[in-house]
C-alpha cells in the first residue's frame, strides 16, 4: 500500500468512527500534503513534536504582533524582554495545544 492510499484509508477509518474529516487531518497538514511534504497527521505525532510545532509558530507571530501593537509604544520595554516573553508564550501555547 502506498502512502497516498494509507492516508485515504486513515481518513475513511476516522470518518467511520465519527471523527470529522477536518478534525482527523487539519488544514495545515492537508496544505503540507499538497506541497509534497510527507507530514503525519497530528494523531500520530508525539507530544514533543506537536508542542515544538505549535509553539514554534505561535511564539514569533505573537511576539511580532505584540511588538507592533503594544510594546513599541511603551517607554520601558526592551527587545530582550519581548523576546523572553515571546518564548515563554510559545512554550505555554505549544504545551497547551499538544
Amino acid at each position: 500500500m502506498d502512502h497516498r492510499r494509507a492516508r485515504e484509508r486513515f481518513i475513511a477509518d476516522m470518518k467511520a468512527r465519527g471523527v470529522g474529516e477536518w478534525t482527523s487531518v487539519p488544514p495545515l497538514t492537508r496544505l503540507l500534503w499538497a506541497l509534497g511534504v510527507d507530514a503525519r497527521p497530528p494523531t500520530f505525532q508525539g507530544m514533543g513534536t506537536l508542542a515544538l510545532g505549535y509553539g514554534g509558530v505561535f511564539g514569533p507571530l505573537w511576539g511580532f504582533t505584540m511588538h507592533f501593537r503594544v510594546w513599541r509604544n511603551e517607554e520601558r520595554s526592551s527587545v530582550l524582554e519581548g523576546i523572553v516573553t515571546s518564548i515563554f508564550a510559545g512554550v505555554l501555547f505549544g504545551l497547551t495545544m499538544a
